[in-house]
């Protein structure tokens, strides 16, 4: 079967569109901020624990050549560089290194594990080299020692951070990536399967970041605060490369601890905090301490990866006295497609933001066509629902591997969300979230597909404790945004001793983003007649629970 390739009018830059606040190459764009702000401070990273290490652009560009350097003398041209890292320094440091010497980057989730960690190289279908911090010493790859079942040819070698391998500058051979060549692969979960590798294009990196440097209006002055994983495209793709090519400074938080957050964010006089709903919420659960600091500096908080309630956004107003920004976008879209105006009016802003049934995602950025579309992929009017789709420079232009390209129809990229647009007075369109297509689950801003959940449940040891089947539903709930459960078909013959064997077989072949939080018994058959599974029939069992914060463990509910 030959490999697809959408129609080029998806990723097609429209007429009149060009780049406004960069350079024709990534390469070149950094070149450009590091000669023009080399005395700015660009990065604090602040740990758990109170660390905290500084840059300025000079700085980091030193730091970048000696990454650089260990990269190119420890990596073949073709390998993808793998980075495994926490929101520290060094993830940043050899992330920007990665590309600037023209290698693929492959950010992945540290917490994911080596099992997990050692399939998604297998999907880069790729050589590739491993980058990845101290702690992780304990569990990946002992050097030259391949994952199990990689062929020798894929893996160059496991490498540390190490930043003081050299003291020396380094000299920057700044490399472009060849033609076609991806410049950024990203795992996601998709509507047909799991662990979907997307191909980032470099002209299609460069295009968001320029369009989203234009509407948050990013410069020096301007400071860019996030928790949010680097591994994700939300912190890598707007956090890190938006500010480091506008002059701009990012606040690095190592994780979503409130007292440091708080304190980060009145210590370097923040402008822009870029969180998912779920911190959101924390911060109005502990409005208190965040009304005794000085929190003057924040222009407002962007959120996107899942979506807001009115009910949130009025309580962000009432309580923490600052403005929502929301964001729309997918990974196979580079990131950001969608983001409210930051500079509209207070009436303008509570009528798009609290005055229909859903916060407004926005408007589309320059360079992205969002549309809404019926079946037929005709396009729908204002206030019809239907599915949004996107076109532009910043589609990706396949998953790779696939050969199929069924996300690809009508010559847009289907995202599988469904939604609705409203025009203001001159015609420009507010797009709106109203529900989603495709059976997956967005729980802490990440996105995991049910079928995968369903893939593992079956894989593991349940029929031995008498269950016959078992499928994976999702509910809403206010902390997380969506939650995961599973529900399981029993013998009628069950030993209520079981229950605990049941939660160590969970605990072991679930990690710790993909385990779910409740396990419910019931009677009702869980698939149609054609084995697909009912799961829509399950989430009224977990409506009690939309307002619980759920911890760790795992609960049991049965509808028998």
């Amino acid at each position: 079967m030959s490999e697809f390739r959408p129609d080029p009018a998806l990723w097609e830059r429209p007429k009149g569109i060009r780049l406004e606040k960069l350079k024709s190459t990534l390469s070149l764009s950094y070149r450009s901020a590091i000669e023009n702000y080399p005395e700015l401070e660009f990065v604090v990273c602040l740990g758990n624990k109170g660390q905290i290490r500084r840059a300025t652009y000079r700085e980091f560009d030193l730091d970048v050549r000696i990454a650089a350097k260990q990269i190119t003398e420890r990596s073949r041209p073709q390998d993808v560089v793998v980075i495994l890292g926490r929101n520290r320094y060094e993830t940043v440091v050899y992330s920007i290194a990665a590309l600037m010497t023209g290698r693929t980057l492959a950010p992945m989730n540290p917490d994911d594990g080596p099992e997990r960690i050692s399939e998604k190289c297998a999907l880069l279908l790729s050589s590739y080299s491993v980058w990845h911090d101290a702690e992780f010493r304990s569990w990946v790859w002992p050097e030259n020692d391949l994952p199990a079942g990689e062929p020798a040819s894929a893996l160059t070698g496991v490498n540390e951070f190490n930043l003081t391998l050299s003291t020396a500058p380094a000299v920057l051979e700044l490399s472009e990536f060849a033609p076609g060549q991806p410049c950024v692969l990203i795992f996601t979960s998709g509507s047909t399967g799991y662990s979907k590798v997307v191909e980032q294009t470099e002209i299609g990196l460069l295009t968001n970041i320029d369009d989203l440097i234009e509407r948050h209006d990013l410069k020096p002055g301007e400071v860019v605060a996030t928790p949010l994983p680097i591994f994700h495209v939300n912190a890598l793709e707007f956090a890190l490369c938006c500010t480091l090519l506008s002059g701009a400074k990012l606040v690095l938080f190592e994780r979503a601890v409130l007292p440091v957050m708080l304190r980060g964010l009145q210590a370097e006089k923040c402008t822009i905090l870029s969180v998912v709903p779920t911190i959101l919420r924390i911060f109005i659960e502990r409005s208190a301490d965040w009304r005794q600091l000085n929190l003057l500096s924040l222009r407002y908080i962007v959120t996107a990866a899942a979506p807001l309630s009115v009910d949130l956004v009025q309580a962000t107003l009432n309580q923490l006295k600052v403005r929502i920004v929301q964001g729309y976008g997918l990974s196979e879209a580079i990131n950001f497609s969608c983001l409210l105006p930051t500079r509209l009016s207070e009436d303008e802003y509570r009528h798009w933001m609290t005055g229909f049934a859903w916060p407004s995602i926005g408007t589309s950025l320059r360079s992205s066509k969002v549309s809404v579309l019926d079946s037929d992929g005709q396009e729908l009017s204002e206030g019809e629902v239907g599915e949004i789709v996107i076109r532009g420079p910043t589609v990706m232009q396949r998953y790779r591997g696939d050969a199929e390209g069924t996300i690809f129809r009508h010559s847009y990229l289907h995202t599988g969300d469904l939604g609705l647009f409203h025009c203001d007075p001159y015609g420009t369109r507010y797009f709106f979230i109203s529900g989603r297509s495709k059976d997956t689950v967005k729980r802490n801003g990440l996105t995991i597909s049910l079928r995968e959940i369903d893939d593992l449940a079956q894989k593991l040891a349940l029929k031995e404790l008498g269950i016959s089947d078992v499928i994976a539903v999702t509910f809403p709930n206010k902390w997380s945004g969506e939650e995961i459960a599973l529900v399981l078909k029993r013998e009628a013959a069950w030993n209520t001793e079981n229950d605990n064997s049941l939660k160590d077989i969970l605990a072991r072949g679930f990690s710790p983003n993909l385990r779910p939080k409740f396990i419910l018994f019931s009677s009702r058959e869980l698939r149609t007649p054609s084995g697909k599974p009912c799961r829509w029939h399950f989430t009224k069992q977990f409506e009690e629970f939309l307002e619980v914060n759920l911890g760790h463990e795992i609960r049991f509910l049965s509808d028998e």
